[in-house]
């Protein structure tokens, strides 16, 4: 400013001069004044604010100086403070990377929010992701706003495959694959799956295959892969593929996830199917086994498209209930609510508990801050009366006290991210993902993360800062406070509610275990004990393959180890041959064509293999199971399937006939219901048809020297199959593996409960110390009249007892009602009992006298005349 009045005046001059006419003195004077005056204010402005950043700085030096000197001052309470924020922020941030992890699955496809999966509404109210084949084509001619649709069979749909290979280099090697799928196209078109070599869209020829970089090395090695042959033998036959494309690894966060990708297309030759042509058909609108995915332009809604899909399938299937719905890609694995029904792969309800338990175990840490600086409130009242007799106001105050409480949520977020680095590996292997802080690298996570935390230090803080900076001076110095029952009613709600959630947690986690356990040990119906599961052979299936085959079973048969042996088409835990409609009394009314039956294929000696009753009737012959398909007369049934078909009892259903479309069967047998699956699935109407050349061999062992069995039955196999991998598992550990999740929540609420027990009981600890600090005077009077340490412990540790009990009667029904909730999940569950709750309260209550009453005998062991003499 001082420069542009100086280049004016010059230009006023200049101007009266060339206009031979002169300024006047007094407007010559006035505009030197103006701009030295101008000048000096701009000056003093520049030095004012200076000055003033000086101020501030020396502010905010002597506000963090106050601020460390008084944590410094109460260096236990410090701690206290600190390590319990610590372990509760860690318990936040490890929980935090894998909520966040679970919602980042399918959101780095670049089509969305676009890609949307088929689901059809089956008559029992769930919904069925596998759709027949032929109505994805259907929709894209007849309905305006599908840009893509994508089909992709995956191996529950169409089972396992083995990958073999002609080169004589690899000749001998081969490798099960249930990782792989069938495809499009344009597979790599509608998902974002980066491609490293060839070309993805090569998909749409017949006889094509894209396997992933691993897939690539494991085949391989280090040779490129691009034009070599692969054999698939599964279901469909012998057919090669032609290798056009390497993919990267699929993220571990895609629900879509595969190895190998074989053209779908290869299927459109009948030649191609394996005298399958009935159900595998590419323009089949019966069978469903596979996955439809469409994109949509953004002129149509989700729900419209589902609309128009309804009515088009109605119309072409008049006599089928089928409602269409469309299941966002970015929503398949979790879900958009905790209402909606539509089939997930993830968990939205456990994401919601990890999330419940993350908060409540933070807020357990900053209510101990609450706690202890209201508990040292009398302290620093002094400190506050005589600060605002000296001039201090009462929002320097609460910017003083609120900074306190900053700096002790920042220094102990820096000690969380060290103790979570220390923690991360036991952690992922808890939950069986890798995670890593940089899971939480999300904007959302961020911006949520940074409003808690500040929301948080607020709230711990304020009301401290609030209430210490609100003190009348006057009343402060006369120590009135001490009096206030104010503080007290605060410190004892919070430790209620602190002690509530550590007893809902344990509650919850003896409940957890107890239906961990129970599903561990329910009785099956079956003994899946030392029976090892082979699965057969897929290569190499000529002309010599029966005889074999044979051989195989009668070397199992020999062995002096084998207790028994069994060949089916399939075993528990692994599922069935086929589910299917259609199976009823000879005069059925219209409602049991529609009830769906599962179907297995065994032999005549699966039952005694895996020691499973009968209820009614005989067993399969071997005769019977040496049939035909066609020539099949005989079926056994379960006690379930036989309620379906309108049988009074099992034996009244024996020598029944019942008949499957248009062919006539005579139930020879009535199995009792047994858990095939897991106990988390209800027993379903199972029918079991004589076959004699399933591809899986049950072989029950005995002893108890599994390697050299193992090794054994490999040579067996390796001897009659040559070229195929030898597979097998443990039934035994099949099933344990079935309840991986429960233990994975078991274990987490025992991590979570011991975590809350122990920063409550850190600020017990805390409360405890204050106490007696506060009563020392009067525990020296106490002891020299007369009463004993156990009097005085008792006197210290009541208030607490009362509180823990107010507790537990407010977290026993809260809990009782959740879990409850929880237990409604399962198919067979548990009864909670009354002695859950009364453990709960027992251990909480434990904990709280162990914590208070080490703090109070040492109180009360104090020598009488110290601690008089100190007062």
């Amino acid at each position: 400013m001082v420069k542009m009045l100086k280049v004016g005046l010059q230009h006023y001059h200049s101007d009266h001069v060339h206009n031979r006419t002169t300024l006047p003195g007094s407007a010559h004077l006035l505009l030197q004044i103006t701009a030295e005056s101008v000048q000096d204010a701009l000056c003093d402005a520049r030095h004012g604010c200076c000055k003033l950043r000086i101020k501030v700085s020396q502010m905010l030096a002597n506000y963090l100086t106050l601020a460390l000197r008084n944590l410094q001052k109460k260096i236990s309470f410090t701690i206290i403070n600190v390590l319990g924020l610590c372990l509760g922020m860690t318990a936040f941030i490890l929980i935090a990377e894998y909520v966040t992890y679970e919602k980042s699955y399918n959101n780095f496809h670049t089509n969305l929010p676009g890609i949307y999966r088929i689901l059809n509404h089956t008559e029992k109210g769930g919904y069925e992701p596998y759709t027949p084949p032929g109505f994805a084509a259907l929709a894209t001619q007849q309905l305006q706003g599908i840009e893509e649709y994508c089909r992709v069979a995956d191996g529950s749909g169409i089972g396992a495959g083995v990958v073999s290979f002609d080169d004589p280099k690899i000749k001998d090697k081969s490798f099960r694959e249930t990782s792989f799928a069938y495809a499009d196209g344009n597979f790599f078109k509608v998902f974002s799956f980066e491609i490293l070599k060839g070309d993805g869209a090569a998909l749409k020829k017949p006889n094509v295959v894209a396997i992933s970089e691993s897939a690539s090395v494991k085949y391989f090695g280090k040779e490129n892969p691009l034009g070599k042959v692969i054999i698939l033998n599964n279901q469909f036959g012998k057919i090669p593929y032609t290798v056009e494309a390497v993919f990267h690894d699929m993220p571990e966060n895609s629900d879509i996830q595969f190895n190998v990708v074989f053209s779908l297309e290869t299927l459109a030759n009948k030649a191609n199917l394996g005298g399958n042509e009935d159900w595998a058909k590419l323009d089949g609108i019966s069978s469903q086994w596979l996955f439809t995915f469409v994109q949509l332009n953004k002129n149509v809604t989700a729900s419209t498209i589902a609309d128009q899909f309804t009515a088009m399938v109605k119309k072409i299937l008049p006599e089928e209930k089928i409602n269409v719905e469309l299941q966002p890609l970015n929503s398949m694995h979790l879900g958009r609510s905790m209402s909606e029904s539509f089939p997930t792969f993830g968990s939205l309800r456990f994401n919601y508990l990890l999330s419940g338990i993350a908060i409540l175990i933070i807020v357990i840490a900053w209510f101990n801050y609450v706690n202890l600086s209201t508990a040292s409130a009398l302290g620093r009242a002094k400190e506050v009366g005589i600060r605002k007799v000296v001039g201090a106001s009462k929002a320097q105050l609460i910017r003083q006290f609120l900074g306190e409480s900053l700096l002790l949520n920042l220094f102990s977020l820096l000690l969380s991210v060290g103790l979570v680095n220390i923690l991360q590996i036991p952690f992922n292997d808890l939950i069986e993902k890798k995670l890593s802080l940089d899971s939480l690298n999300e904007m959302d996570f961020w911006f949520a993360a940074t409003g808690f935390l500040i929301i948080g230090t607020l709230a711990s803080g304020a009301y401290t800062a609030f209430i210490l900076s609100s003190f009348n001076p006057s009343q402060v110095l006369k120590g009135v406070f001490s009096k206030s029952i104010k503080g007290v009613l605060v410190r004892k709600s919070l430790v209620v509610v602190q002690f509530s959630i550590s007893t809902l947690l344990i509650s919850a986690t003896i409940i957890l275990y107890q239906q961990w356990q129970f599903m561990k040990h329910k009785d099956l119906g079956l003994n899946p004990d030392q029976i090892v599961v082979i699965k057969g052979a897929e290569v190499n299936r000529d002309e010599t393959f029966k005889d074999r085959t044979t051989g195989f079973q009668n070397n199992i048969r020999s062995a002096s180890f084998v207790q028994g042996f069994s060949r089916s088409g399939n075993v528990p835990t692994d599922g069935f041959n086929f589910s299917t409609e259609g199976f009823t009394r000879l005069n059925p009314s219209p409602e049991n064509e529609k009830t769906s039956y599962e179907v297995l294929m065994i032999d005549y000696q699966y039952l005694d293999t895996y020691q499973i009753k009968l209820a009614a009737g005989s067993n399969f012959t071997p005769e019977m199971c040496e049939k035909d398909w066609n020539a099949i007369e005989y079926v056994m049934i379960n006690e379930r399937a036989a309620k379906s078909l309108g049988f009074t009892s099992p034996e009244n259903a024996v020598g029944q006939k019942i008949k499957n479309d248009s062919r006539e069967l005579i139930v020879r047998g009535v199995i009792k219901d047994y858990h095939h699956m897991s106990v988390q699935n209800a027993i379903g109407s199972v029918i079991y048809v004589p076959r004699n050349n399933g591809s899986y061999y049950s072989v029950k062992l005995s002893g108890k020297n599994y390697p050299d069995m193992i090794k054994q039955l490999q040579d067996f196999y390796l001897k009659s199959f040559p070229g195929n991998p030898f597979e097998y598992q443990f039934l035994d550990q099949s099933f344990a593996a079935k309840y991986q999740i429960e233990k994975q929540y078991s274990l987490i609420f025992t991590t979570s409960s011991c975590l809350a027990i122990l920063i409550a009981c850190l600020g017990l600890f805390g409360l405890a110390t204050y106490s007696v600090e506060q009563r020392t005077k009067e525990i020296g009077i106490r002891k020299v009249l007369g009463s004993n340490a156990r009097q005085i412990v008792s006197l210290l540790s009541k208030d607490f007892i009362v509180l823990v009990c107010i507790a537990f009667v407010i977290a026993a029904p809260v809990s009782w009602w959740m879990m409850n909730k929880w237990l409604q999940s399962f198919a067979y569950r548990i009864d909670i009992a009354w002695w859950v709750y009364l453990i709960a309260g027992a251990t909480t209550m434990a904990i709280a006298l162990a914590t208070v009453g080490t703090r109070a005998f040492k109180g009360a062991a104090t020598n009488p005349v110290n601690s008089l003499r100190n007062e």
